[in-house]
């Protein structure tokens, strides 16, 4: 209803999933494109204008099962696998809001399987044209009061253009118990790495007589973006008062290292920080209508990174 997208992957992975791209491809309202990497620029009705000098700063707040995944040095793609998910909440604008999003472009929560939506094993490959080939294994289920999912993916491409190609890897896994009828706790965890080459920029010559060449300059240089690898490190416990009430507290790793390779110039970039986030939730009947009620608080914290940002020319 009004300015939403529920995003079902049951349907979305029925076709190609390799970014997000692919994910958002029939959204209304939503646009997406990806480049020759997996990072796709995202823009919700105009609004994914990027909103400051950091890497991935774009005007969208982004989550992964309610807890922040943007911080204070934006919002990087490489985490975002759609072969992990099971829906994707897209909160348009000002509904965002809901979500605790400050950001125009409001906010996109992406929802993890876990083993009570996952099948005991699943096996899937994806291969197309220009090298195209992504391989996925994952394990989910229900035992007693506990569950889980884990699932590792990789994938590769040649690429259209020369010195286009690309890699990556990554694992998402989370656990779930039930301490009591009232109270449940999930750990997550998700880590991935991503290697993109980067053919650089075309004259108008260059793409009607010989669209699939790279710069000479960055063919020369090698011109890479390498994502290192990042760590998304959560927990969240839901304590259900009663039939219309409940407190759901976070806690929530985030590293986040990127390696920017343009020719000659390199810089490397890495951020870390800690979130918190405490909601509580109520569904009451007012004036016989039905009445929702969010109260809730959301804090990150950077940390000191070993990593410092530095400039290699």
């Amino acid at each position: 209803p009004g300015g939403s997208n529920l995003v079902d992957l049951k349907e979305a992975g029925a076709g190609r999933l390799a970014n997000n791209e692919d994910l958002f491809k029939y959204q209304a309202g939503v646009y997406a494109k990806a480049a020759n990497n997996e990072g796709a620029k995202i823009s919700i009705r105009g609004s994914g204008i990027n909103r400051g000098p950091g890497a991935h700063a774009s005007g969208l707040y982004e989550m992964f099962d309610g807890l922040p995944v943007t911080g204070p040095g934006g919002t990087p793609y490489e985490l975002m696998e759609p072969l992990w998910l099971s829906r994707v909440e897209v909160l348009r604008g000002a509904n965002g809001f809901e979500r605790g999003a400050l950001a125009l472009g409001g906010a996109v929560n992406y929802v993890t399987r876990t083993g009570y939506d996952a099948a005991k094993l699943q096996l899937r490959y994806e291969t197309g044209s220009h090298g195209y080939r992504k391989r996925q294994i994952s394990s989910g289920q229900v035992l007693g009061d506990l569950d889980y999912y884990l699932s590792l993916t990789d994938s590769g491409y040649d690429g259209y253009q020369a010195h286009s190609a690309g890699s990556s890897q990554g694992v998402a896994a989370n656990v779930g118990y039930r301490l009591n009828p009232d109270l449940e706790t999930r750990f997550y965890v998700r880590y991935r790495e991503t290697e993109n080459d980067t053919p650089g920029k075309l004259t108008r010559q260059q793409i009607e007589h010989d669209p699939r060449a790279a710069n000479a300059l960055n063919l020369t240089r090698h011109s890479e973006r390498p994502q290192p690898g990042s760590t998304w490190i959560a927990n969240k416990t839901t304590l259900q008062i009663d039939d219309d009430s409940r407190v759901e507290a976070g806690l929530v790793y985030h590293d986040y290292p990127m390696d920017l390779r343009e020719g000659a110039n390199r810089l490397k970039v890495a951020y870390t920080d800690i979130s918190g986030t405490l909601n509580y939730l109520r569904r009451d009947t007012l004036w016989g209508h039905e009445s929702k009620t969010t109260l809730g608080l959301r804090t990150t914290q950077a940390l000191p990174n070993t990593g410092v940002s530095e400039f290699v020319r």
